[in-house]
């Protein structure tokens, strides 16, 4: 993936129905690099996802709601 410096960026998970332990480490990794070259990232939506297990690098799954 390939951003140009001093870009600002915006993932949105809220239509995502599971999102793997993979992608925080790789939009950590994302993040720091667009920091270091004075651009920003912020992820949304996944207040709408429950963490398997409880920690910033796991599985998240859709919550749903009945």
């Amino acid at each position: 993936m390939s951003v140009p410096m001093g870009c600002n960026v915006t993932v949105d998970f809220s239509n995502a129905k599971m999102v793997d332990q993979t992608t925080p480490e790789t939009l950590k990794a994302i993040k720091d690099n667009l920091a270091n070259e004075g651009g920003s990232m912020v992820n949304e939506g996944l207040h709408s996802h429950r963490a398997m297990p409880h920690d910033e690098t796991s599985t998240r799954v859709k919550k749903t709601y009945n």
